[in-house]
C-alpha cells in the first residue's frame, strides 16, 4: 500500500490515511495506481468502473457493453 506514495507524489502517510478516509479516490489516484500496479487495459477499466461507483456514480453496466452498430 505504502509503495504507492511515490506514483501519488506524497508521503507513506499520507497514502495510508487516503485508504482509511470515507471518501472515494480521485480519478488521478487511480490512474497513478493503474500505472504503478501496470494492469492491462481489462483490470484498468474494472478498477476505474469500481472508483466510479465508490464515487457515488450511478453506472449501468448492460450500456457498457451494448453494440453501438446495431449489429451482432
Amino acid at each position: 500500500m505504502q509503495d504507492l506514495a511515490p506514483a501519488w507524489k506524497c508521503s507513506k502517510g499520507n497514502v495510508y490515511d487516503y485508504f482509511w478516509s470515507q471518501r472515494p479516490f480521485s480519478p488521478q489516484h487511480i490512474e497513478a495506481a493503474i500505472e504503478f500496479l501496470q494492469l492491462d487495459e481489462f483490470d484498468a477499466a474494472e478498477l476505474r468502473l469500481q472508483g466510479a461507483r465508490e464515487a457515488g456514480w450511478k453506472i449501468d453496466t448492460k450500456h457498457l457493453l451494448e453494440d453501438r452498430d446495431g449489429c451482432d
